[in-house]
């Protein structure tokens, strides 16, 4: 094929891997497309080398030496996974009819391109056929015919249709619809991949999974679609790492070595189209039946403490969980040689896993204190601060812990001049409970029937807690309010952070009737019965409701007529920040609301203010009165007033204020301010003797 251009167009996914890039590259040049498609992500905040790496890998359209149309979609800032791929391929089909699709990872053997080529043009009216794979996972399953048609959608190397790609939805809204669920049932005869599919499906839909090529699958699959699979495999992928490091739990079908699947031309067609599913099924069983001990392993493991466990149980089960899911200590993180060693007692995941730092700022913030300590020249270990298993080495110069007295397995371990710091991510654990008491007896005054707290926090012991050198602890003056009992020695106030990937410039959509409930758990403690209440006697304003009560079962019965049966109220539920349909919410509400008993300090207020939403709280959120709306109360009478106040301010004002509140996120809640607070924190906290 050396030398004849290849008249099929294809679209490149690249990100920061110019090694991977290059050997695709190679495969690709050797074909000479007449219209190759480039498309970047750009790097990470959070990876400063991506910057580097970035623009090494899109070099690579300096080494087009052949007569090419050439496009490039390049992005400034890290779309991510989801979003970045999705609309690449958005892109490429505005374009183009019909098309291949490589990814920097996805190594295609020469044969790929000729296969491909012929499959879309053979197959481009046949609206079933959804799309041509290059990937044959078991090829021990010998077919007649040069390729044949599953129900498995494999995207290592890959090609479709505009016509196909239409169809394609990534946030597959109807995936809550009885019918598609149905279908699934249909589809998969085996429950195991029901159960599997189902969840996957659950977990994007929810947000819990942030990537775009389940969507695809999905799409296929509603739309009674077939894939074309080659009788021997065209592609090697060659790693985990791709456009942008993404998942997979199937690393036994990479590396697989390639084939030419026209040792003997020309091709056999198949003189009939159905489903191979003697090669689908056994590919599932291969990789998706879970074995007895693999069941039981994950159900351990998804089991939480319950304090109405007898505690001999619940002590038996957490040792058993502990043993299947290990102890991590993060050794020396930073890989510095100083003299002097910290522990940092918080969360070790986001050292491992560095892409999805918007599912919780704390990510990033763990981070970033570990790199606050280096530069006071301590060597930083960093455990879960729950990890009561974890066999400790060597002695300590400084801890940071985030519950202190929960799990003081340090404490034979401190160097005579020790320094310990409490680490404090929100109000009093007294408080908090107490609060969410006291609005479970209103609501229990107002309904008669009782729901179950959700906050299980166990209380600071005062005397050990004093026995820390100080305290940064994340919050203001209200929440420091909170630990007036306590005494407690010096504190420094930390504030939390915004993120600045959720900022815009189009106020078009907005309506003053809009408002948003952004949270997590416990609904109660965070006011969203009070919401429910007032918004379902003003049906002309709306309610948009992202948190995880379907998480809370008791709290959805009791409100089930507010929350699932008004219609300007709208059941959302638990929210991906970097997803289209929450920047969708967004851009048409112009409030963040929330009535909240207690908090340290809202990161769901600041992710609403930095996505320019006008922030109406209560002062237990924990954020100044100069920087958001402050409710007098949380009273139901304060709630309606505001709101209808609210309600009626002109597009000018709401536009203003929307530019106001993303510029406070923006410069006063930004991770640069927090390294340096928690960099100011340490140098007081170290000079005092």
């Amino acid at each position: 094929m050396k030398n004849l251009q290849f008249n099929t167009p294809i679209l490149f996914l690249i990100f920061n891997r110019p090694d991977t890039t290059e050997r695709v590259f190679s495969a690709i040049r050797e074909i000479q497309p007449k219209q190759l498609f480039i498309a970047g992500d750009g790097p990470r905040d959070s990876r400063p080398e991506d910057v580097e790496k970035c623009k090494q890998t899109r070099e690579i359209i300096s080494h087009i030496d052949w007569p090419c149309e050439v496009k490039t979609l390049f992005q400034d800032k890290n779309l991510g996974c989801k979003i970045a791929v999705s609309s690449a391929i958005d892109w490429f089909f505005e374009n183009v009819e019909q098309g291949i699709i490589l990814e920097d990872d996805c190594v295609p053997h020469q044969s790929f391109f000729k296969f491909t080529g012929e499959m879309l043009k053979k197959y481009k009216n046949q609206e079933n056929i959804m799309m041509i794979s290059g990937n044959n996972y078991l090829p021990s399953i010998k077919t007649k015919d040069s390729y044949f048609f599953s129900q498995y959608f494999s995207i290592w190397g890959w090609a479709t249709w505009k016509r196909a790609w239409k169809k394609y939805d990534v946030n597959i809204e109807n995936w809550n619809n009885t019918s598609a669920k149905k279908r699934l049932d249909k589809i998969y005869q085996p429950k195991y991949m029901r159960d599997y599919m189902s969840n996957i499906f659950d977990k994007v839909y929810s947000g819990q999974i942030i990537t775009w090529d389940f969507q695809w699958f999905y799409a296929c699959l509603i739309n009674n679609g077939l894939c074309i699979v080659p009788c021997v495999n065209l592609i090697s992928n060659i790693g985990i790492t791709g456009t942008n490091a993404n998942f997979t739990s199937y690393g036994k079908n990479q590396n697989l070595p390639t084939f030419n699947i026209y040792n003997n031309p020309p091709l056999k067609h198949p003189t009939s189209i159905y489903q191979n599913t003697n090669y689908d099924y056994t590919f599932y069983k291969i990789n998706f039946k879970q074995s007895l001990f693999k069941k039981l392993k994950l159900k351990i493991i998804s089991i939480p403490q319950k304090p109405r466990i007898p505690l001999i149980i619940n002590r038996l089960l957490m040792r058993v969980k502990s043993k299947i899911l290990g102890q991590v200590l993060l050794k020396n993180v930073n890989k510095t040689s100083f003299s002097k060693n910290a522990l940092l007692m918080y969360i070790t995941e986001p050292f491992k896993n560095i892409n999805n730092d918007y599912t919780h700022q704390n990510r990033k913030q763990v981070r970033q204190i570990a790199l606050a300590l280096k530069e006071f020249n301590y060597n930083v270990d960093v455990m879960n601060y729950n990890d009561n298993k974890i066999k400790l080495q060597h002695n300590y110069d400084l801890i940071l812990d985030l519950h202190p007295g929960l799990n003081p397995i340090y404490e034979k371990h401190l160097n005579p001049k020790a320094k310990k710091i409490a680490y404090l991510t929100g109000s009093n654990p007294i408080f908090c409970v107490n609060s969410e008491n006291e609005r479970l007896k209103d609501i229990y005054q107002k309904r008669n029937i009782k729901l179950e707290p959700k906050i299980k926090v166990k209380p600071f012991n005062k005397e050990y807690l004093k026995s820390f050198n100080a305290i940064f602890l994340m919050g203001n003056e209200q929440t420091l309010k909170t630990y007036d009992d306590y005494t407690p020695s010096k504190v420094s106030l930390i504030n939390n952070t915004g993120y600045n990937f959720l900022n815009t410039d189009d106020f078009s959509k907005k309506s003053p009737k809009n408002f948003l409930f952004l949270n997590s758990s416990g609904q109660v403690l965070k006011g969203l019965d009070l919401l429910l209440e007032v918004f379902s006697k003003n049906k002309e304003l709306n309610l948009y409701v992202c948190s995880n009560f379907a998480n809370e079962k008791d709290f959805c019965e009791l409100y089930k007529k507010e929350l699932f049966e008004t219609p300007n109220i709208h059941p959302v539920g638990f929210i991906d920040i970097n997803s289209f349909k929450f920047m969708e919410i967004a851009s048409k509400c112009s409030y963040i609301i929330s009535p909240s008993c207690s908090e340290g300090m809202s990161g769901s207020i600041l992710t609403g203010m930095s996505a320019g939403l006008i922030p109406i709280t209560s002062k237990e959120n924990g954020i100044d009165s100069s920087d958001v709306f402050m409710l007098q109360d949380i009273k139901i009478n304060t709630i309606s007033n505001a709101i209808n106040n609210f309600s009626g301010m002109n597009m000018k004002w709401i536009t203003e204020q929307s530019k106001k509140a993303m510029r406070i996120a923006k410069e006063k809640y930004s991770n640069k301010n927090f390294y340096n607070s928690i960099k100011l924190a340490l140098k007081e906290t170290l000079s005092e003797k």
